[in-house]
This record gives structure tokens, sequence and C-alpha cells, in this order.
């Protein structure tokens, strides 16, 4: 009974033993017969990757110089608002000025004119009279005869001239007024002007993130390019791995085999140099 159970464990134990070195076989058949296949897909998914990677780089490359369009448009943007802030903030400067002469200045001479010529119809008034006695004497001929007086004249110069000082006090109102919406255009200007340098700045750090990238990309095609190269090495050596450990199982197999075979055939057979039990 104890041999017979001893016999079916070692068929047992061949049956598995063959099955695995029969395994053992395909798989390292299998294993050389699809070595090139895997190493072609392989090299195919990186040749794939590279070329991703070559698109990506072009499309960072344009976003790179419209980038460097936008940066250099923006900055002759901020070079013609200074400019323009500049000619606002001289022509609030010369409004000011022309509002006070116009307003402070000019009517104070429009007064002093308007003065000095009152004080001169006084003496007109002599002259004229004097002009008129000696046009009235023959002998010495003179004739004068003004169709209106001197200090009549004088007297429409300054009435036309006393009209002057609301008109420009109106014209100075204008020019101040002109000058506060110079000032707020100008506050505007600058507005702006700070705006595009937060632009300016940004344009900037977007142009360092991409440059980085690009560094990355070209590190990363590099090492594609390696390994594309190095694919074939790579399966050969995982072919070359798996061919030993298979042969290490079938190895071991073979032991299992040996045992299998020395349960169930040399059971009960007697060992050189000893004798059968009776």
């Amino acid at each position: 009974m104890k041999t017979s159970f001893r016999r079916i464990i070692g068929i047992i134990l061949i049956i598995a033993a063959i099955f695995s070195l029969l395994v053992s076989i395909f798989l390292l058949v299998q294993t050389w017969r699809l070595r090139q296949p895997l190493t072609d897909r392989l090299v195919d998914n990186l040749d794939l990757l590279y070329a991703t990677i070559v698109t990506t780089e072009d499309s960072l490359s344009l976003v790179e110089t419209t980038l460097a369009n936008l940066l250099t448009t923006t900055e002759t943007l901020q070079g013609t608002t200074v400019s323009v802030a500049q000619s606002i903030h001289d022509t609030g400067l010369l409004t000011d000025s022309f509002a006070t002469i116009v307003g402070d200045d000019f009517p104070t001479t429009i007064e002093n004119t308007q003065t000095a010529i009152t004080s001169a119809q006084s003496s007109a008034v002599v002259i004229d009279n004097l002009l008129y006695g000696l046009a009235s004497i023959p002998l010495i001929g003179i004739d004068y005869d003004p169709p209106l007086p001197l200090n009549l004249a004088l007297g429409q110069v300054g009435d036309s001239l006393s009209s002057l000082p609301a008109a420009l006090e109106e014209i100075q109102g204008d020019l101040q007024s002109a000058h506060t919406n110079l000032l707020q255009v100008e506050e505007n200007v600058i507005q702006i002007n700070q705006h595009i340098d937060s632009i300016i700045d940004n344009l900037s750090q977007e142009q360092d993130v991409i440059d980085e990238y690009q560094i990355e990309i070209r590190q990363l095609k590099t090492r594609l390019e390696k390994s594309r190269n190095a694919a074939a090495d790579w399966t050969l050596s995982a072919a070359w791995l798996l061919t030993l450990l298979i042969v290490w199982l079938s190895i071991s197999q073979l032991g299992l085999l040996m045992q299998g075979l020395d349960m169930a055939v040399f059971i009960g057979k007697p060992s050189p140099g000893k004798t059968p039990p009776r």
C-alpha cells in the first residue's frame, strides 16, 4: 500500500515536471520569437513620443515668437504713452500759464490802458480845441476837420476795451477747465502706463517659463533618442534574463522529474550492494 502511494506521488511529480518543462520550452521560444516585434513596437512608440515632443517644441517656438513680438509692441506702446503723458503734462502747464495771462495779466493791462485813455481824453479835448482854433485862422493853412474828434475816438477805444475783461474771464474759465481735463487725461494715461508695465512683466515671466520648457523638451528629446537607440539592447538583455530564469526553473524541474522517476520507476528495486528482503 505504501509502495503504491509512493508510485502515484512519483507519477504526479513526473507529470508536473514534464508539464513545467514543456511550459518552460514554450516560454523560451516565445521570448525569442516576440523579442523583435516587441523591439519594433517599443521603437514605434518612442518615435511617436518623439514626434509629439517635436510638435510641442515647434508650438512653443511659435508661442515664444508671438510673445516676443507682443512684448516689443507693448514696449513701443509704453514709450508712446510716456511721450503722450509728457506732452499732456507740458500742454497742461502751457494752458495753465496762458489762463493766468488771459485771466490776470491781460485784464490788468486793459485796465491800465483804459485809465491811460481816460487821462488822454482830457488832453485830447485841449488838442482838439487848439487844432480847431488854428484851422479857423486862414493864414496858417491848417485843415483840421476830422469826422470824429480825438477825445471821442479815444472814448470809443476805451469803450471797446470795456467788454474784453468779461470775455477774457470766460476764456480763462475755459482754459482752466481744459487744464483740469488735461490733468485727468494725464492721470489716466499714467494709469494706462502702469497697466502696460504689469503686462510687460507678465510677458517677460511667460517668456522665462517658455524658455524653461524648451530646455526640458530638448533634454527629453536627447533622452528619447538615446532610448530609441538602446531599445534593441534593452529587449535583448530582457530576453537573456528571461532565458536564464527559464533555464534555472527548468533545471529545478529536472530535479523534480528525477525525484518522480526515482519514486515511480525505481521503487522496490534493490540498491547496489543490498539484498532484498525475503
